[in-house]
């Protein structure tokens, strides 16, 4: 149930996270207006919440199963026995969960920092002004390394994910890259 309730709270922060606070508006000077940089903040994070969710409940479903009902396993997951634990919360899955909440809380942070002034386009805005309050007294660029923070976790919660589908070359695709982190 941990690890159930640990998802939960980290997909919702990443939601949190991938979610312009605030749109740029009409008013507002954008440097760059390509369909390439447009493509990037409408499209790229709300895929990747989707695939995020997905991920989640796909595992919230197998560890459900896992702990009321295991002779059930292999008729929703054909690949797995009820024998088998693809998903155990070892040391990676915990470093993951770790930096996940403190990349999210860390970047909503930031979010409330620049309050208004937050957007994900580089963009000016009416009576614009340098915050240099909060994070941003130390280092200008910090909702980054949040966001590289947060990613990083979650490539290590959801790098289990490739051991509840059989070997296809789909899988192989999509899981070669989170193969990178080390698993204990």
């Amino acid at each position: 149930m941990l690890q159930i309730f640990l998802l939960i709270c980290t997909t919702l922060l990443y939601d949190k996270c991938n979610t312009n606070p605030n749109p740029s508006s009409s008013n507002d000077h954008v440097s760059c207006e390509l369909f390439a940089s447009n493509f990037a903040i409408k499209l790229v994070p709300n895929v990747s919440k989707l695939l995020v969710w997905i991920s989640t409940l796909y595992q919230i479903l197998y560890l459900i199963l896992q702990s009321s009902s295991p002779t059930s396993i292999p008729t929703f997951f054909p690949q797995m026995s009820e024998l088998t634990d693809p998903l155990p919360l070892t040391l990676v899955s915990m470093l993951g969960y770790m930096l996940m909440i403190i990349g999210g809380l860390g970047r909503v942070w930031c979010f409330k920092t620049l309050g208004r002034f937050f957007t994900f386009e580089v963009t000016i805005r009416d009576s614009h002004k340098l915050i240099k309050t909060g994070p941003y007294a130390y280092v200008r660029h910090l909702s980054y390394t949040f966001a590289i923070i947060l990613i990083t976790g979650m490539c290590l919660i959801h790098q289990q994910l490739g051991d509840l589908f059989p070997e296809t070359y789909w899988t192989n695709i999509i899981f070669a890259p989170l193969s990178f982190f080390p698993r204990l």
